[in-house]
């Protein structure tokens, strides 16, 4: 075979695994400056809207790592498509075991255990869905780097790891209705992932935080008048590492930053 088209080939089968999911990418970015609202705390943002990347902390986000309960985004759908959750207000009975949080001791609906974030309800839907078909759905999500290979919760500093590209990516793809997920499912779990309102516009995200103290997470989207700010946010190190506090910066940035929706400043 001629060396030309030997490159030629070669050139393709680079390109195939570079744009294929379960692999590292890289994109231009407009770097901002959001240093103000992240104060003591060391973190990184990702903001995508109309085709463009906002940036903050750019040289670590496409650093890959836990996605911690970011993922029960992706367990809702899974037990929405496998017929373990029916809807917003599928109730789990309590196990009578007692966990860290109070608040987490109770039967609970799909919609109350997202927001409490309950550990044990979204471990049951994983044990419910089963290990392969899980493993199978995140790889057809080319979900991060797609390693399912310990045990669930293999989501929890364990081998499953995404970047905050990625998980902006992921929601975009979600919420713009580009994976072959029944629409239904995907507007169900949108009701769960609503966090009320700022300047008239609907917040949906879900929190994560690592048990190592070293990573947490606010991933989702922000709409308003019909257009979607596709974010994600991580925590690495300060007073107060939780997705509560990632939160809490995600929704001060996108209220005075983001104001009237626009880029308020852009930085080279």
């Amino acid at each position: 075979m001629p060396k030309k088209i030997v490159s030629l080939v070669m050139l393709m089968i680079i390109s195939i695994f570079t744009f294929c999911g379960c692999g590292e990418q890289s994109y231009g970015d407009t770097e901002i400056d959001l240093s103000e609202f992240f104060g003591n705390s060391e973190g990184l943002a990702v903001f995508y809207k109309n085709g463009s990347y906002y940036t903050y902390g750019n040289n670590i986000i496409n650093e890959r790592r836990s996605p911690c309960s970011t993922f029960k985004i992706v367990l809702t759908l899974a037990g929405l498509k496998y017929g373990i959750l029916k809807d917003e207000n599928t109730l789990i009975k309590w196990d009578g075991t007692e966990r860290y949080f109070d608040y987490w001791n109770k039967d609970l609906t799909l919609k109350e255990a997202f927001n409490l974030s309950a550990v044990w309800y979204f471990e049951k839907v994983a044990n419910e869905v089963g290990k392969e078909n899980l493993s199978k759905f995140a790889s057809e999500l080319s979900y991060g780097n797609c390693d399912t290979t310990e045990e669930i919760p293999f989501w929890l500093d364990s081998s499953l790891k995404i970047s905050p590209k990625e998980q902006v990516e992921f929601i975009y793809d979600l919420f713009e209705y580009k994976f072959p997920i029944d629409k239904n499912h995907i507007d169900i779990l949108k009701t769960v992932m609503q966090k009320g309102t700022i300047n008239g516009g609907t917040l949906y995200g879900k929190t994560g935080t690592s048990g190592e103290g070293n990573n947490s997470w606010f991933v989702g989207a922000y709409e308003k008048d019909n257009e979607y700010l596709y974010f994600a946010v991580r925590l690495l190190d300060g007073e107060n590492v939780s997705g509560a506090e990632a939160e809490k910066i995600t929704r001060n940035i996108i209220e005075n930053y983001f104001n009237n929706f626009s880029v308020k400043k852009e930085e080279k």
